[in-house]
């Protein structure tokens, strides 16, 4: 009996009204580089709703369509699906033989494959079949239909699957061979700009500050910004609305219920519940929460089959979605109120036993006892300020309320936080003003520094001296006394280190916060607060980083560490921080092996990282180990780094560099969905920078678009939009020198490399010359002596170069030199070689010549042999009548 198909199982869906279509997934589709695509992403991510944008507006006509269900566990009806929504397809035609397949049996099945292979083969325009919804499909014989599909698909096909869970399809495979083409929840999620798009119909009037709201209390996830957005319209107050979003929200709770719990095992969610209130989740603090010794691999298979749970920064720790956490915790506040403070404090102590201060802190604050985080902040308070960590510390101290006042200690580090964050006068221990309190103020003061010594609890050592001095004095905070002086210097130098921070972190503006941290050292050193003179030192080398100012940098950093080194303090998180900077002004001057020393030793130094400088740490070793010639493994390192932070803030200068070095090593190794992906996570941190416009004219370039390639670099080079680093300009020239010479411009190419030098001579900058590839080095060489000002950084350049080619044997030859030396193994003559190349005979014995000198070989065999032993015959020669453009880097 036949199987009969509703025609709305094989129909598009249609798109609601208030969907905004995603332009950067659409291009990534229709670039999609395998027979076969996987869109895959935890509910919600708009998976269907792209799929359906993708069909309607590329290839209606083109596309069969089906929507799988639990039904499809049947193969003879998933097979009977597939053909019906072939048969429907307006691309198939009439007398196709898929409209005579009859629905196989098991017996037939291998004849009904065969048919059905022959058919497709006969089509006379590709087809794009999608299978929506692939998770429904758990049946072994019908999983078992679709690896016939992908295993025989013809290449009239190309066949996209959407699921939530990754299909036992062999991908690994599907990798390795370059049939796979991914897009995943990193990729799905709305990019800041998305979120505005969607809002601005709901509700125009939001800024900014209330978008980046909703984008951190959503991560992005699609479903919950289309429900927030649904619900603004109604509300009375949207900025209110979005300030309180979360899980709870009633919208958002039934999706969650509806569409994630309902479908788990009432243990299961138990356990998530119980689990939810901590974010990150350490397995072991899982199983003391929950009582349960299985609870990490609980949280594995969650992580495999919801995709809501996630690793954590660490490879041990999870983390719930934001609002699926928010949700569960208000579940668990609402049905066990007093499990959840006994929670929270048993989270609190085990994060202080470990020595991690800030999620004890932020746990404590999150619903412990007043007991707990006061206990925490006795302990804590002072490291903290040290630290530099003011913004939790002071949202602590204020939760504790009048806690803090029968503490000396923490009422006086509570003052110098005050003081650090805004620049006001310094409030008493007792929390009065002593120019206003009247004549019982000095007796209430001299009672404060009395308990105020009693409970200075703190360990002796170097690392706590200025600390002393600072919070000592805002105890002692007599109008007109030396202390009162000390601690007025004291918290005017940590409010402009406060303020340099926050305005390089925040707003990213490193030449304003390079010059309030520059005040701010001073007032350090006039004080002898070699802690913070080591902080300064330490965000100053990141601003001047931000500026490309290697020289400044560079000594900054040195200086943090030389203090770290004086005092041992090399495992705070600022000595860590130098060395991200140390490392990567090495990897800027093309010293990849001392940056991979100095990021490694920065790691094994280091207690616990802060996670910026963990991420800048591991992602410098990745890309000082792929200039080193390590690819895969330092491709492997940057992907993982970017991975590992996941959603966390980078500044956009920050977000710039690391896109600009990951995107360069994915296309040099031939990994162009790699590229595109980084280049979207690089333009949802930073908008439309000049290192967007760089990365895309590396990708056209590549794929020999020299007209488009152009395209994209004009905005950077006529400044319409602007690099947020300085060296991109020089990488920019590089490009354009190296499509001219493509197009056989040698005077423009000439004139393009002698931009870049000049940009890069105050920078010190010269990995981009190092890695721009033979045909510029044949071109900077032979230019050499022309450059101006500039001839000091082209020698440099050269002289890396040829340290490199020392070290490893290479030889530099240009393509011409290289099309010569392809041939000379054969037994053409030089009248021969010069015919099969179409130049001269004189233009192949200056060529042979120039040969013979680089290799240092004065006989044709010779040099043979000499190119043989240095692997030069085994590059691809490419005939100067069919120029090729070189790769974005050659290492």
């Amino acid at each position: 009996m036949a199987v009969r198909i509703p025609r709305i199982k094989t129909s598009v869906p249609e798109l609601p009204s208030q969907f905004i279509s995603r332009r950067r997934l659409l291009d990534a589709l229709e670039a999609g580089e395998g027979e076969v695509t996987l869109v895959c992403a935890p509910p919600g991510y708009g998976k269907t709703l792209l799929l359906a944008d993708w069909t309607r507006r590329t290839a209606d006509d083109t596309t069969a369509w089906v929507s799988l269900d639990r039904d499809d566990n049947d193969p003879e009806r998933l097979c009977a699906g597939i053909v019906a929504a072939l048969g429907r397809c307006a691309a198939v035609p009439a007398d196709n033989a898929v409209n005579q397949l009859g629905v196989p049996h098991r017996a037939t099945r291998h004849e009904f494959w065969t048919d059905l292979v022959d058919a497709l083969h006969e089509l006379p325009v590709l087809v794009r079949l999608i299978l929506d919804d692939l998770q429904e499909v758990v049946d072994r014989d019908a999983l078992g239909v679709i690896r016939q599909l992908v295993r025989h698909l013809p290449p009239t096909v190309r066949l996209t699957l959407s699921s939530r869970l990754d299909p036992p399809l062999s991908l690994v495979r599907l990798r390795l061979e370059g049939r796979l083409g991914e897009l995943r929840a990193e990729q799905l999620r709305f990019t800041r700009a998305e979120t505005a798009e969607l809002l601005a119909r709901a509700a125009p009037s939001l800024g900014p500050a209330q978008i980046a709201v909703l984008q951190e209390g959503t991560d992005g996830w699609p479903a919950g910004v289309r429900l927030a957005s649904s619900s603004l319209s109604a509300a009375d107050d949207p900025e209110r609305f979005l300030a309180e979003f979360s899980g709870d929200d009633r919208s958002v709770a039934d999706y969650l219920v509806g569409e994630v719990l309902q479908s788990m095992a009432a243990e299961t969610r138990d356990l998530l519940s119980l689990v939810s209130v901590c974010d990150p989740i350490p397995s072991e603090l899982a199983i003391e929460l929950s009582g349960r010794p299985d609870a990490p691999q609980v949280l594995n298979a969650l992580e495999h089959d919801s995709g809501l749970i996630t690793r954590g920064p660490r490879r041990s720790e999870y983390r719930v979605h934001v609002l699926l956490r928010s949700y569960l915790r208000a579940e668990l506040a609402r049905q066990r109120p007093a499990l959840i403070l006994q929670l929270n404090a048993w989270a609190a102590n085990w994060w202080a036993s470990r020595g991690r201060p800030v999620e004890a802190l932020s746990q404590a604050i999150d619903g412990a006892s007043g007991e707990v985080l006061t206990d925490l902040l006795v302990r804590w308070a002072v490291p903290l300020l040290l630290t530099g960590d003011h913004t939790l510390l002071s949202r602590a101290l204020t939760v504790a309320g009048d806690a803090v006042a029968r503490q000396p200690l923490l009422a006086a580090v509570h003052a110098a936080v005050r003081a650090a964050s805004t620049a006001d006068e310094i409030a008493v221990v007792d929390g009065r003003n002593p120019a206003a309190a009247g004549a019982g103020t000095a007796d209430s003061l001299q009672v404060n520094r009395e308990r105020t010594r009693q409970a200075w609890a703190l360990p002796a050592g170097a690392e706590l001296a200025a600390l002393r001095r600072v919070v000592a004095a805002a105890a002692d905070d007599v109008p007109g006394s030396a202390d009162h002086r000390v601690s007025r210097a004291a918290v005017s130098a940590l409010a402009a280190f406060r303020r340099g921070a926050d305005l390089l972190s925040e707003r990213g503006d490193a030449r304003a916060a390079l010059e309030l941290l520059s005040g701010a050292l001073d007032r350090a050193r006039a004080q002898t607060f070699d802690y913070l003179e080591m902080q300064c030192q330490a965000l100053s080398a990141a601003a001047a980083a931000g500026l490309d100012r290697c020289e400044t940098m560079t000594a900054a950093a040195e200086g943090a560490l030389g203090i770290a080194a004086e005092h041992g303090w090399q495992r705070s998180t600022w000595s860590s921080a130098a060395q991200v900077v140390l490392a990567y002004g090495a990897l800027l001057r093309a010293e990849p092996a001392e940056a991979y020393r100095l990021a490694g030793q920065g790691q094994g130094a280091s207690g616990a990282l802060d996670r910026e400088v963990e991420f800048g740490l591991r992602f410098v070793l990745g890309a000082a180990a792929f200039d080193r010639g390590q690819h895969a493994a330092g491709l492997q390192q940057m992907h993982h780094a970017r991975a590992n932070h996941g959603d966390r803030h980078v500044a956009a200068v920050q977000a710039a560099a690391v896109a600009v070095l990951e995107y360069r090593a994915a296309l040099t190794a031939g990994h162009r969905t790699a590229a595109r992906s980084v280049l979207s996570w690089s333009t949802g941190r930073t908008g439309d920078c000049g290192e967007t416009q760089l990365m895309r004219s590396w990708e056209e370039a590549r794929a020999g678009r020299v007209a488009a390639a152009r395209d994209a670099l004009r905005p950077l080079l006529d400044g319409s939009t602007p690099p947020l680093l300085r060296h991109s300009i020089v990488e920019a020239q590089l490009v354009e020198a190296q499509l001219d010479l493509s197009a056989g411009d040698r005077a423009s190419a000439r004139r393009a490399l002698r931009r870049a030098l000049t940009v890069a001579a105050p920078l010190g900058v010269l990995r981009p010359f190092v890695l721009a590839g033979p045909a510029l080095h044949e071109l900077l060489v032979h230019q050499m002596g022309s450059f101006g000002d500039a001839e000091p950084i082209a020698e440099a350049a050269l002289g890396v170069l040829h340290r490199r080619q020392e070290a490893s044997g290479d030889t530099v030859l240009s393509a011409r030199e290289s099309g010569v030396l392809a041939l000379l193994p054969t037994l053409l003559s030089l009248d021969e070689i010069a015919e099969e190349l179409g130049i001269s005979i004189n233009t192949v014995k200056s060529h042979t010549r120039t040969i013979y000198a680089k290799l240092g070989v004065s006989t044709r065999r010779s040099a043979v042999v000499a190119a043989h032993e240095r692997g030069l015959l085994s590059i691809r020669h490419v005939p100067d009548d069919q120029p090729a453009l070189p790769p974005p880097c050659s290492t």
